[in-house]
């Protein structure tokens, strides 16, 4: 490990905007936040801004790759 980086930021992957999570899943803005209300997907706050894991993103559309044949 380097001087001043910690073990998490080494592990972790960046967490993702609400316009980035957007672009992914080629939803508008309003979608995503309906997918929050509807425990579609699980942000994290960072002060009033949401943040998502990459990691969960991915596990979505995995998930909805094999519910769409």
């Amino acid at each position: 490990m380097t001087h001043g980086t910690s073990v998490y930021e080494s592990t972790r992957p960046g967490l993702l905007s609400v316009n980035q999570v957007a672009t992914l899943l080629g939803v508008s803005r309003p979608s995503i936040y309906r997918m929050v209300r509807r425990g579609e997907l699980r942000p994290y706050r960072v002060g009033e801004r949401l943040r998502f894991d990459p990691m969960e993103i991915e596990a979505l559309l995995e998930a909805s790759r094999g519910s769409a044949a």
